[in-house]
């Protein structure tokens, strides 16, 4: 790695790993309409952007500032400027229990979507 444009879009993209993930996000909704059967109805495509937001943009980065938070707490807070202390690892865990509130939320409105989707249609 000695051409340091590739090094430093490589930087830019870790240390934006919210950014990062968002575009990943809309990269996997377009790439699973591109597999849906046409024409696509705008519920469809809604459900594929809002699903993968969910999954990466905010599961994920909540996953990665858990890990981060948790198992490299002196690393996090020298990156973020605060002095190391129990803290990291209650941000760490309060950033899981987001993710998981997150997913039972996320399968709640999947399974009473599937059944309340022929009330809206009629």
């Amino acid at each position: 790695m000695d051409d340091p444009k590739l090094s430093a879009v490589l930087v830019f993209f870790v240390a934006n790993y919210f950014m990062t993930f968002l575009i990943i996000g809309l990269l996997a909704a377009l790439i699973s309409l591109i597999n849906k059967p046409k024409p696509l109805t705008i519920n469809l495509v809604a459900e594929a952007f809002f699903s993968y937001y969910l999954l990466f943009t905010i599961g994920i980065n909540n996953l990665v500032n858990f890990v981060a938070h948790v198992f490299f707490g002196d690393f996090s807070a020298e990156f973020i400027g605060w002095p190391n202390s129990p803290f990291q690892a209650e941000v760490g865990f309060a950033r899981q229990a987001c993710r998981f509130d997150l997913q039972r939320s996320y399968r709640l409105l999947r399974s009473r979507g599937a059944q309340l989707q022929g009330t809206f249609t009629r």
